[in-house]
This record gives structure tokens, C-alpha cells and sequence, in this order.
């Protein structure tokens, strides 16, 4: 999926705006953006390298790898032993 690259081009689309706060893990601002389509919420920040445009936080978060495992569905356990298929 493609992000819109400024707030006016989000909010065109009917992007929903949230709440802007610093990361937990990093602590670099991210504005926090609801998609019209699925509804999810993505982390976005202002990046200077590219234009100042938007984009993703997840793409530069030096912490990022450890937020995934944090917000990962618990896989559930496989019991070694016994029938499997009742």
C-alpha cells in the first residue's frame, strides 16, 4: 500500500487523524492516521531525508523489530503427546 505523502493528501482521502505522541521504544513524534479502507491505525512521522513528507514509523524505528514482538499474536501450544484428533 502506498501512504499519501502529506497530511493534505491523507486527509483528501479521508484519512482519519488521531493522536500525536512521541514513541514509546524510540521517542521520535509520530501521528498516529486511520485508513479509510481497513480501518487500521498506521504510526506515521515527518521524515526530513525524504521532503518532509510522511511516512511510515515502523520503516525507521530503531526499536522496531522489538514493538512487532510485543504486539504478536501468543502462539498456542502444541501438546507434545496424546491424540491430537479426537
Amino acid at each position: 500500500m502506498t501512504l499519501p505523502a502529506s497530511r493534505l493528501d491523507l486527509k483528501k482521502r479521508r484519512w482519519v487523524e488521531g493522536e500525536s505522541r512521541p514513541c514509546k521504544l524510540c521517542g521520535t513524534p509520530i501521528e498516529f492516521w486511520r485508513s479509510p479502507d481497513t480501518g487500521k491505525i498506521h504510526p506515521l512521522e515527518v521524515r526530513a531525508e525524504l521532503d518532509w513528507v510522511l511516512d511510515t514509523h515502523f520503516r525507521y524505528c530503531p526499536r522496531g523489530e522489538e514493538m512487532k514482538k510485543r504486539n504478536a499474536p501468543a502462539k498456542k501450544a502444541i501438546p507434545k503427546t496424546g491424540n491430537l484428533f479426537p
